[in-house]
């Protein structure tokens, strides 16, 4: 399957916005979380999220920081441009990677 990367900005009124960058799999017409990390609006790593096998729920997924991550299993990013307030953009591998590395020295359980 195709892994995606991307980077989903959802503004919630009356808070603010959220930032997350996401490692995705394709799967069907939604895509599987591998990796997801929590931005603030100011591009601080807040929190990261990993998958280590498929099927796994929310609450088994390897947690550090600020990030709530409700499923693992998730609409396609194409299909984000339905929803209000929410945009997103694709990143390359190396891209995430490099945000990766940054969420690896910051939260070692995660590497």
């Amino acid at each position: 399957m195709k892994h995606l990367y991307t980077r989903l900005t959802m503004t919630i009124p009356g808070a603010g916005k959220a930032i997350h960058l996401a490692d995705l799999e394709e799967s069907g017409s939604g895509c599987l979380v591998h990796r997801m990390i929590a931005l603030t609006p100011d591009e601080v790593i807040a929190g990261a999220a990993r998958v280590d096998k498929p099927g796994t729920s929310a609450e088994e997924m390897h947690r550090a920081g600020q990030i709530d991550v409700p499923k693992t299993t998730v609409p396609h990013p194409d299909t984000y441009g339905d929803y209000p307030d929410i945009t997103t953009q694709h990143l390359s591998h190396d891209a995430f990677a490099a945000w990766w590395v940054e969420v690896q020295q910051r939260f070692p359980e995660l590497a």
